[in-house]
């Protein structure tokens, strides 16, 4: 019984631990477990020392980064400087070039105005320092000018007088801009001739003359003021009203024929507007007190002696009707004005029609000076002025005579438009009294007499 508990304790207990030898795969893995912590550890270590080195690299990284952010704004604030420098320059560098070319401009004016007169300024250059020299040169002469221009000089010369001619005799140059001229054939103020030659002008002004070359002044100076002596002064031709239609051409000529027709068309107007209406309001207060009083065949016989009168013609169509009935007098009214109407507005559509015409014939002439104006430029260009001028002064001279001869004609037309309503209101307004007096003359019916008595 102790045996067997002794057993049954044995086997509850476990098998009984007995040391033994670890077998080769056991060592080989504890080999290779040994070998990989070894190798974990170095590589933590190694981990541990990037890290580190990782951090030091950021911090110098960063700290770098923000000394070449430093330089990146100092080089855009030294390059926003250097920019606002260069536009400095570049302004300088044109004011310099404008103020080079307005020299330039200086002296090429000075020197076309002094080398006409005989002073040589000098070639033209680039160098400044030489512009500048003939600058000083320049305002000393023209110091020198504006002095002579407050003076008045005389001197011996010569000049043409009207038959062509060149004499001799005293000149007096008043400033730079006039001259007189005394000669044993004639004296007076000169004009230029061209290329410095002098002629006598046209306006008399001999004493003046004479007062200026012997040293006095007179009150008023009869002067031709020029602004050199090389151009020609050309004298312009008197304007006339035959020089006027000329420079029209032929639709000059054809608007003067539209006004001749158109006065002639206003006068006839008006001298048949005034027959027309020559004593109607006379000749229909005494035709109204025949018509009151019952006698028509007087009224009759009064309006057909009144004469060719609008209102005379009228009444004596109307007359003869008065009583037959209101409606029948009415349209005999009606008629009447109908029949005097292409009497009273005779002339005045023509009138109105060379009103609207002549502005458009005027156009028409502006149009063809310009194209001759232009077929001259194309053959001839430019160069010459009075080659241009007959076909500018046809453009604008046929405009204006379009507009002379349009206004006062619409003006006229309007007017004595107005006058004919007038008088065929007037023709209306007194055949229609006429009437109105006779029907309130009329007789009406006899009363009816009284039943009851």
């Amino acid at each position: 019984m102790r045996i067997l508990s002794l057993l049954l304790a044995m086997s509850l207990s476990g098998p009984v631990a007995v040391a033994a030898e670890p077998t080769p795969l056991e060592a080989a893995y504890q080999k290779e477990f040994a070998f990989l912590s070894a190798e974990r550890a170095a590589l933590e270590s190694r981990l541990a020392k990037l890290q580190a080195g990782r951090e030091t690299a950021v911090v110098e990284a960063e700290g770098l980064l923000s000394t070449l952010e430093s330089r990146t704004i100092a080089v855009g604030l030294e390059g926003d400087r250097l920019d606002e420098k260069l536009d400095e320059l570049e302004r300088e560098a044109d004011g310099a070039g404008e103020a080079s070319e307005a020299l330039a401009g200086t002296l090429l004016a000075a020197r076309t105005s002094l080398d006409r007169d005989g002073f040589v300024l000098g070639e033209d250059t680039t160098v400044f320092d030489a512009q500048v020299s003939q600058l000083d040169r320049a305002l000393d002469e023209g110091l020198v000018r504006l002095h002579e221009g407050r003076s008045i000089r005389r001197t011996q010369g010569s000049f043409f007088v009207e038959d062509g001619e060149q004499v001799q005799g005293q000149l007096a140059y008043v400033g730079n801009v006039g001259v007189f001229g005394v000669s044993d054939a004639s004296a007076g103020a000169l004009v230029p001739a061209g290329e410095g030659h002098l002629r006598l002008w046209k306006e008399p002004a001999g004493p003046a003359a004479h007062a200026v070359v012997d040293g006095q002044m007179p009150g008023v100076l009869p002067i031709y003021v020029f602004e050199n002596l090389e151009k020609r002064i050309v004298e312009a031709p008197e304007k006339t009203f035959a020089t006027w239609i000329a420079n029209g051409g032929m639709v000059g000529l054809v608007i003067m024929g539209l006004l001749v027709a158109g006065v002639f068309l206003v006068i006839a107007r008006t001298v048949s507007l005034f027959r027309l209406g020559a004593g109607a309001d006379k000749l229909l207060t005494k035709v109204a007190e025949r018509v009151a009083a019952g006698d028509l065949l007087g009224a009759r016989e009064l309006a057909e002696k009144g004469g060719r009168s609008s209102v005379a013609t009228a009444l004596a169509r109307v007359v003869p009707h008065v009583g037959a009935g209101r409606d029948h007098v009415e349209n005999i009214v009606t008629e009447a004005l109908l029949a005097e109407q292409p009497r009273i507005e005779r002339f005045g559509t023509p009138i109105l029609v060379i009103a609207a015409v002549a502005p458009l014939l005027g156009l028409l002439g502006t149009v063809t000076g310009m194209i001759g104006t232009f077929d001259v430029i194309t053959q001839f260009g430019t160069g010459d002025p009075k080659m241009l001028s007959g076909g500018i002064s046809e453009a604008l001279v046929t405009t204006q005579m379009g507009l002379v001869v349009a206004i006062p004609m619409l003006l006229l037309g309007n007017l004595l438009g107005a006058r004919a309503t007038r008088l065929l209101d007037q023709v209306e307004r007194g055949t229609m009294h006429v009437v109105n007096v006779a029907e309130d003359n009329r007789p009406g019916p006899e009363p009816i007499p009284n039943a009851a008595k």
